[in-house]
């Protein structure tokens, strides 16, 4: 799946296909085989299967969204008062919010999520419950994260820092910092295999 300014394109054996939809305004997601992305800010859903099945979800207004990410089978947004929302609704999405504003979401596989805070702290939640479960200090503000493949590792990068720091997931502690070629790298993507880890920084390709 990618997504450009003509609208949203499958890919597949080195192939693509498209533009389908609408281009959303930031990024698009899977979600139990369907597509949910923002555009004008407005939740919106897209069925592969049929191209011109795009709908929306709701329009509310989320003019104020930082991130965005995957929770309970639906599009949730980070806003600017430290929330994460439903897409659709702008309802709260957790019990116990953050307290400052989101900048970016990961989740992984166990039902967790994590965000990564403007005042560098990074919050993880139990997705079942919705209660906030951990909490790491960090002293610069968090423009990328990433989880490795396996879910035991969480990479964050930091405004102005050339070094990422690792957070063992399973020991709820940190692990460490990983040396880079560039400070504050954007779109941290960790492979499957966990064998490489990609970000952007001034427009160019890093692993």
């Amino acid at each position: 799946l990618a997504s450009g300014l003509q609208g949203l394109y499958l890919c597949k054996a080195g192939q693509a296909r498209g533009p389908f939809a609408h281009h959303p305004d930031h990024h698009a997601f899977w979600v139990d085989n369907l597509v949910q992305y923002q555009w004008q800010h407005k939740a919106m859903e897209w069925d592969p299967a049929h191209p011109e099945s795009e709908r929306v979800l709701g329009s509310k207004a989320l003019e104020d969204s930082f991130s965005e990410g995957v929770f309970g089978h639906q599009l949730v947004i980070g806003s600017l008062q430290g929330e994460l929302v439903r897409a659709s609704s702008g309802e709260a999405a957790l019990l116990h919010p953050a307290f400052c504003e989101i900048q970016q979401l990961a989740y992984d596989r166990k039902g967790k999520i994590f965000a990564g805070l403007l005042s560098g702290q990074v919050v993880s939640w139990n997705l079942q419950s919705g209660a906030r479960e951990s909490l790491f200090e960090g002293k610069s503000a968090v423009v990328g994260m990433a989880l490795s493949g396996n879910g035991k590792l969480l990479f964050v990068s930091r405004k102005g820092e050339s070094s990422l720091d690792l957070y063992d997931l399973e020991r709820r502690q940190p692990k460490g910092r990983l040396a880079t070629r560039a400070a504050g790298l954007l779109q941290l993507r960790c492979s499957e295999d966990g064998r490489y880890l990609a970000g952007v920084r001034d427009a160019k390709l890093e692993v």
